[in-house]
């Protein structure tokens, strides 16, 4: 292999190599230079070849027509002069007879970048198979019945025509080489008779000859016992273990020649399971000894004797036999994965042979020629015949890839069609075709070439279907007059010449579609045209991650894309968003718009920080805005979903007190028996309903009464207007309904809407009435946590009658387990003279269950929410902050805490989004009180829950950091409303600021990434305001405390919350990639004024964990010259100040 020093000279990012040194500038992060790859990482591949492209880095060039961004479907887009028949043809020939089913690395690579764009897109529409051999065992005694493989150890001699090799040699005599073997294998569950599983063993005078692997006898329905033996003449030894029945087992049967060890070792699934005795063998002679898969005889040897019943009942996978005693990393390493052909692999049978195929043949793919041949016996069930998968479930295989797999069989049937359809496109494109190179010759040429070759037309049977046989490299060419071979090639080389020349065209386009844009290896070319370097991504990934797209995560996988073209796509999307980038350039929205290019939300993920700021600040107006996809839950095709009840004990002190009101209040462990609030966000798309009334949400009951709803929230469309209709009263007919509404809500225009109702109980601190409850609506919506619109209503109503309302008393009739929570259509009890059922008492109106919209965030409190709480919960979707977190954030589980907490919380960022085959589906609450939402009537097998996004603001966790986005900020102004809105703001005019007001501001810009920003943000969602956190960190009486125990106690309640640790391994991977390379690109887009500090992995505390500065002594207050410990110290002190006349 050539030296490919000049490729390798790593310019873009050292790709193949995981250990690097690189300097944290930006000008050494530019020329990052990265140590070379080692030789035998590469040593079995094409990167020495000057026509190899795979290894070739950025802006190499083009060197096939593969690396061409065009729609290989249709003809007319790549055939110009050639015949599209003899294409087609010439395409199946290339791929079924020189595909190197048993190539080496190097083989495979140089196959694949041998194809032309056409053939590469045909090869990709053949049909793939992975699977295993299936032995489908015998009937009583009879051992020649069954299925097994056949295989004679002498190279090429089974199947000639598909063996690369025919010298008759013997590859699985190890002489003096140790050996090992390894397969997946499954067996039936149930008892099993002795079997073999492999078998090259030969009985002569000297003695035993061959291993053998077998299992006995067992009527143990779930372990087999299993042996491994090897034998040469009178020595030998044997290894037991055990395999499970029922599952696939890994298997590596290692005979360890080592003179230190000379042992046979049994491993399954990584585990040794057994071992032999050291034992001393001379160098074996086992050539010319078959080797027979899934059959056997009776055998006696030096230390085991076995007994055959019949051949094999289970299922093998991708047998391998090695002349090296494999590492156990090693046999990791490649247990799920294809291996390639090399000098210490002498036998590998992948049984990728389709169902379904008619021929006996099973490959060999070591690239030594003992391919196999199956045998099937009597009347048994023909293994080809069934889909194998039925019989053991999924190929172990997982990580085997597919494109590698290639059914090469030319009568399967699949390959036929395949063959039929690209033909008979190609025969019309041909006639169509005006440039078909035999189009342009005289006819007179043509016809004495066809008299002289004796073909019956003129361009012979080239053109016609191909001659094949059963197995791979069995497919011939017809043959066409000499003057049309020349021709085709000829034809061909100008097709693809004019591809190259087209392709040109689209240099200076990029595009999001596969075909007519910019080739991946011109993409640096356009930015550098641009003024920009694209940022070389994935830096200090091995070659298997960046090219061959295995181990991506540092495991043993098969990715489903490489890094490389991941890195190609971000680049592609960056050269198409690049105007809206470079127009922007100098502004946070540019650098937001390269990160989102990268396929990263930088709003989620990252903390874009500008230093300064004003020196006065409150934490009242202290807000992040944001944008996130989270989900709503789907009605539109019908649905309901209901809470449990809604009843607990009543264990907390504090209002409301377990007596109630009176002895009439004896269901005190409701949840509805203070104050409480239901909530809700929802969204309905314009002009999509089939009712005009839609039901929101309900407080519904049930008893002897049927179903009966005390409570319905009801938008009206057309009517701008959402209205509460309640009628709580328990068993009474006189209780005149209440109907409060707001106006002016146009819920549906298709936004996100914010929807609270409720009841304050008349005992309720706040109130001051004691007869009347006062019963609330709210509805609101936001932008970026900025309210735009906000409606509430609130009003007295006397819910009592001769007892108290359903919210708080027990009663067979109306209210036999408490209230529950409703959404979506519902059959209730129409004919109930009771609660809003009454058609005498209530409107129609009341009596609503449609729902057609989209809901999320359904959460209810047994709590009143204060005004502060609701907005709160309006400007940030995802907040369930209340004032006093202390005693009313529901994860407080000591006494103190409150029975005015939250009591479900469902968020629809559900972990299952699809119903199930009835149209069932759980909505999970997320508050761990599990009262999870039953969902019924939806569609059958249908996403239910859809993604959505939401613009909104949170309280920020960072309130002391001096950091801003408002680098423009007027001190004064006229309205005095305005002045209001600011925290820093005065009336005008204003002449000159205090020195101690004037702004911080400097050109510091960061990008951080901190493990703990997610748990800063949740944290913060436990407030409504920062006013108890002020208390807790400003209260003058902790001036001596050494810390803050508030915070302690926040802590130790907001941690009450979290049921796993956090996993900082996904943080640290996820940084691993965005590294300095990204920041260098993002230098190029900040002005040269701002000092960057670059992209920074962040290790900080989290906003409930703060230091405090501890006042040890009084005297701190004191002087120098007064305090005691300084008297004998001399002390020079520089005073600086001003002077201002008032």
């Amino acid at each position: 292999m050539t030296d490919n020093g000049d490729n390798l000279r790593l310019n873009r990012p050292p790709l193949f190599v995981p250990n690097f040194v690189r300097s944290l500038t930006e000008d050494s992060a530019k020329s990052a230079t990265f140590t070379k790859v080692i030789g035998a990482d590469l040593e079995d591949s094409t990167v020495g070849l000057t026509s190899s492209f795979k290894y070739d880095l950025d802006e190499a060039g083009i060197k096939s027509t593969q690396q061409l961004k065009i729609d290989w479907t249709k003809f007319e887009n790549h055939t110009f002069f050639n015949s599209a028949q003899v294409k087609t043809n010439v395409a199946f020939d290339t791929i079924i007879n020189n595909f190197p089913f048993d190539g080496t690395q190097a083989e495979y690579e140089s196959f694949f970048q041998k194809l032309t764009g056409f053939e590469k897109y045909l090869f990709d529409e053949f049909p793939k198979y992975k699977g295993y051999a299936f032995f489908s065992g015998s009937n009583g005694s009879e051992t020649s019945a069954g299925t097994w493989i056949t295989v004679k150890d002498m190279e090429g001699a089974m199947y000639p025509d598909v063996s690369r090799d025919h010298t008759g040699e013997s590859k699985l005599n190890p002489e003096l080489d140790s050996t090992t073997i390894e397969m997946w294998l499954w067996l039936p569950s149930g008892s099993n008779t002795g079997q073999t599983i492999l078998n090259k063993l030969s009985q002569s005078a000297g003695g035993l000859d061959g291993f053998a692997f077998v299992i006995s006898a067992s009527s143990d329905g779930n372990l087999a016992p299993a042996f491994y033996t090897v034998s040469s003449k009178s020595f030998g030894q044997v290894v037991s273990f055990s395999l499970a029945k029922g599952a696939w087992n890994n298997i590596s049967l290692v005979w360890d020649r080592n003179p230190e060890v000379n042992k046979l070792f049994a491993y399954v699934n990584h585990n040794l399971t057994g071992s032999s005795p050291s034992f001393d063998t001379s160098e074996t002679f086992w050539g010319g000894i078959n080797l027979t898969i899934g059959s056997g005889s009776s055998f006696s040897g030096p230390s085991y004797t076995h007994t055959e019943h019949n051949t094999l009942s289970g299922a093998i996978d991708d047998l391998r036999i090695w002349h090296t005693a494999k590492s156990l990393e090693d046999r990791v390493s490649s247990e799920r994965k294809a291996v390639f052909a090399s000098d210490d692999l002498k036998l590998y049978f992948k049984f990728n042979e389709p169902s379904g195929s008619n021929t006996l043949l099973t490959i060999d793919h070591s690239g030594n020629s003992l391919h196999g041949k199956l045998n099937i016996a009597g009347n048994t069930l023909k293994v080809r015949e069934v889909a194998t998968s039925s019989v053991a479930g999924q190929d172990p295989m997982t990580y085997e890839k597919l494109e590698l797999t290639p059914i090469l069989f030319p009568e399967y049937p699949e390959i036929e069609t395949i063959r039929e359809v690209f033909l008979t496109s190609a025969s019309y494109y041909d006639e169509q075709n005006p440039n078909l190179i035999t189009k342009l010759i005289p006819k007179h040429y043509l016809w004495e070439g066809q008299e002289d070759s004796g073909f019956q037309t003129e361009t012979g049977d080239i053109v016609s279907t191909l001659v094949s046989g059963s197995d791979p490299k069995s497919i011939k060419l017809g043959g066409t007059q000499l003057l049309l071979s020349l021709a085709y090639v000829w034809a061909k080389y100008f097709d693809e010449l004019k591809l190259f020349t087209q392709g040109f065209s689209n240099l200076n386009w990029a595009d999001y579609d596969e075909e007519d844009t910019i080739p991946d290896q011109f993409l640096q070319f356009l930015a550098k045209q641009q003024g920009i370097t694209l940022p070389p991504l994935f830096v200090g990934s091995t070659i298997e991650q960046y090219i061959n797209r295995e181990n991506i995560q540092n495991t043993y996988s098969t990715n489903d894309l490489s890094l490389q073209h991941i890195q190609n796509q971000i680049w592609r999307r960056i050269l198409i968003n690049l105007q809206d980038i470079l127009r922007s350039k100098g502004t946070i929205h540019s650098v937001k718009s390269f990160i989102r290019t990268v396929g990263i939300d930088p709003d989620n993920n990252f903390r874009i920080r500008e230093f300064g700021g004003p020196t006065k600040a409150t934490l009242n107006f202290v807000r992040d805005k944001k944008s996130e996809i989270s989900t709503l839950a789907n009605f539109a095709s019908g649905g309901f979903a209901f809470s449990p009840y809604l009843s607990s004990s009543k264990v907390e002190p504090g209002y409301p007190s377990a007596s109630g009101l009176g002895a009439a209040f004896n269901a005190d462990g409701y949840m509805t028996s203070g104050s409480w609030t239901l909530e809700g966000t929802f969204k309905f798309p314009p002009n999509t309903l089939s009712n005009a009334s839609q039901s929101l949400f309900r407080m519904t009951t049930t008893g002897s009464e049927g179903v009966l709803v005390p409570l319905n929230v009801v938008a009206v469309s057309g009517a701008n207007r959402i209205t509460l209709h309640a009628r709580p009263g328990d068993m009474s007919f006189s209780l005149a309904p209440l109907s409060m509404y707001v106006t002016g809500v146009d819920i549906f225009d298709g936004d996100q809407w914010y929807v609270s109702c409720g009841r304050q109980r008349s005992d309720h601190p706040h109130l001051t009435s004691s007869v009347s409850a006062s019963y609330f609506l709210r509805a609101a919506k936001q932008n970026y946590g900025d309210i735009t619109e906000a409606y509430f209503t609130q009003s007295f109503y006397n819910e009592y009658s001769s007892s108290a309302p359903v919210w708080s008393i027990r009663n067979s009739g109306s209210n036999a387990s408490g209230s529950y929570f409703a959404i979506g259509s519902q059959s209730i009890n129409l004919t109930s003279q009771f609660a809003l059922n009454s058609s005498a008492s209530c409107p129609a109106e009341a009596r609503t269950v449609f729902f057609e919209g989209k809901v999320g965030q359904i959460r209810f409190w047994s709590k009143y929410l204060e005004s502060k709480e609701w907005q709160e919960h309006v400007r940030n979707f995802k907040s369930l902050g209340v004032q006093n977190p202390t005693i009313n954030f529901n994860f407080v589980t000591n006494a103190s805490g409150s029975w005015e907490r939250l009591r479900f919380d469902v968020s629809t960022d559900q972990i299952v989004t699809e119903s199930n085959s009835s149209g069932s589906l759980q909505l999970f609450d997320f508050s761990q009180n599990s009262l999870h939402l039953s969902g019924t009537s939806f569609p059958a097998t249908k996403s239910v829950i859809e993604p959505e996004r939401f613009y909104y603001s949170y309280v920020s966790p960072k309130f002391d950091e001096a950091s801003t986005t408002e680098k423009v900020r007027p001190r004064s102004f006229l309205d005095y409303q305005n002045v209001l809105s600011s925290s820093y703001a005065q009336v005008a005019p204003l002449y000159r600021l205090e020195l101690s007001e004037e702004p911080t501001d400097n050109t510091r810009f960061t990008i951080d990434f901190s493990i703990v920003d997610a748990l800063d943000q949740d944290m913060a969602g436990i407030f409504s305001t920062l006013d108890s956190l002020d208390n807790i960190i400003g209260n003058p009486e902790l001036m001596f405390s050494p810390d803050y125990p508030g915070l302690e106690f926040l802590r130790q309640v907001y941690f009450n919350r979290l049921t796993d640790k956090i996993n900082l391994k996904n943080f640290f991977e996820f940084y691993k990639w965005f590294d300095t390379n990204i920041g260098v690109f993002i230098g190029q887009l900040v002005p040269r004024k701002t000092k960057y500090l670059g992209t920074n992995f962040v290790i900080e505390s989290h906003m409930l964990e703060r230091s405090k500065m501890e006042y040890s002594f009084a005297d701190i207050y004191l002087g120098d010259s007064n305090r005691h410990g300084l008297k004998d110290t001399i002390i020079l002190q520089l005073l600086s100040g001003f002077v201002t006349r008032y």
